[in-house]
């Protein structure tokens, strides 16, 4: 904003001037993250050798830094201008991936044989890790552990049993899916397998990783009419008549544990099925189909499997047999590497699906489109696998690939 004055006023240095102004930046923000920086905390994260980022409670953001060419100086106004500080630079705000690195490399750091570093408390981890608190809590509960306020790693293999011995647990003793108490599961574990030792903490961590997401909802349950209440026997009903106010509905006990998520369970189930043909060519759609509706909880849906397909399993490029897709990478460049070796291509429509998860967003959309990321880092190429048009010549369709596949040799 411009403004003229009628007097010329008198303008004095602030007395911590010269000792601030090297710390002093104007940060360009939108509106909306203007009002979410007002509301919630927000810190500066950043070693002498890092890139600082701007964390939120649930995002993070890169930092860009430009020099200014006209000085800028921070001023209080009144009779007369006192000027605080002086900004000779300016940053730009870009939402960016969390930079997980450090976690992993400090929970590893516990394991060294000869000289183990100490199990870092969250505070600890909140302190060195480029991340929001809602990313990390977010690895976290996928890769570690926490006992007493201390973090470790968890082996895949040990986490992948005692989800499933816990999900069994939880169908064997009648309990809902929406409301799941830790302690009890972990009881019934003790009871029912004699060689179960782990600690309480461990079904914690499990039911963590199956608990409702944040605006995810699972599939109503069937409600009862109002003016109808059960007694004894699956058809008997006694309804409210006359004159009298009908009965009042029954509260609903409040929920005391944890409500797992559906579409994790689905999703957990499939990939257990899928990897029971590990190592081999993969499993046809339909032998999937049939092992994976068997083996789920009665309660949970058994609809629209190739939904759950699309999230954890892939098809080799030379065929149609499925094969389980590994836990992938969060930062999208690396995921696209880690993708690459998987298998050398990648239809484009299937890989598009699997990045755009990981690509940060402005908002509820991604500050790129899939296929601009993917260009960065792989070739589009034409091939065929079969496939023909109604008059029988063969389609070739577009895959992704590396951009040296096949140029060196």
């Amino acid at each position: 904003e411009c403004f003229v004055m009628a007097d010329r006023p008198e303008v004095w240095f602030h007395k911590q001037f010269d000792d601030i102004k090297s710390r002093a930046v104007l940060i360009e923000i939108d509106e909306d993250m203007l009002e979410s920086l007002r509301r919630k905390p927000w810190h500066v994260k950043g070693s002498e050798h890092e890139a600082a980022v701007l964390t939120t409670e649930n995002q993070t953001f890169g930092i860009r830094a430009y020099q200014t060419s006209n000085t800028c100086l921070l001023a209080g106004m009144g009779p007369s201008v006192e000027l605080f500080a002086e900004c000779n630079e300016r940053w730009v705000l870009e939402p960016s991936v969390a930079k997980l690195e450090k976690l992993e490399q400090r929970l590893r750091a516990c394991e060294e044989p000869e000289d183990p570093a100490p199990q870092p408390t969250l505070d600890e981890l909140r302190f060195m890790v480029q991340a929001s608190d809602g990313e990390l809590q977010q690895e976290l509960d996928r890769i570690a552990i926490e006992v007493r306020g201390r973090w470790s790693r968890m082996d895949p293999g040990r986490a992948e049993q005692v989800t499933a011995w816990v999900l069994d647990c939880i169908c064997a003793m009648g309990m809902s899916l929406r409301d799941v108490d830790a302690a009890a599961v972990h009881k019934g574990l003790c009871e029912r397998i004699p060689h179960f030792r782990e600690p309480l903490e461990v079904v914690q961590m499990v039911l963590r990783r199956l608990a409702l997401r944040p605006g995810e909802v699972n599939p109503a349950e069937p409600e009862m009419d109002e003016n109808t209440t059960a007694v004894d026997g699956p058809e008997s009903t006694t309804t409210a008549e006359g004159d009298g106010e009908p009965p009042a509905k029954k509260a609903k006990p409040a929920k005391t544990g944890v409500e797992l998520s559906h579409e994790a369970i689905r999703c957990f189930v499939a990939r257990k099925v899928l990897a029971q043909r590990q190592g081999r060519e993969g499993m046809a759609h339909q032998s999937f189909v049939e092992r994976w509706t068997a083996a789920l909880p009665a309660d949970v849906s058994t609809d629209d499997p190739d939904a759950v397909l699309r999230k954890v399993s892939f098809t080799g490029d030379k065929g149609k047999l499925l094969k389980v897709l590994p836990p992938l990478h969060s930062d999208p460049a690396k995921r696209t590497a880690q993708l690459l070796k998987i298998q050398k291509f990648w239809r484009t429509d299937v890989m598009e699906d699997l990045v755009v998860d990981a690509i940060p967003r402005k908002g509820e959309t991604p500050v790129e489109k899939p296929a601009v990321l993917l260009s960065r880092h792989c070739r589009s190429v034409l091939r065929s696998v079969g496939d023909k048009d109604k008059d029988g010549k063969p389609i070739d369709t577009a895959f992704y690939t590396s951009k040296f596949a096949g140029l060196l040799r």
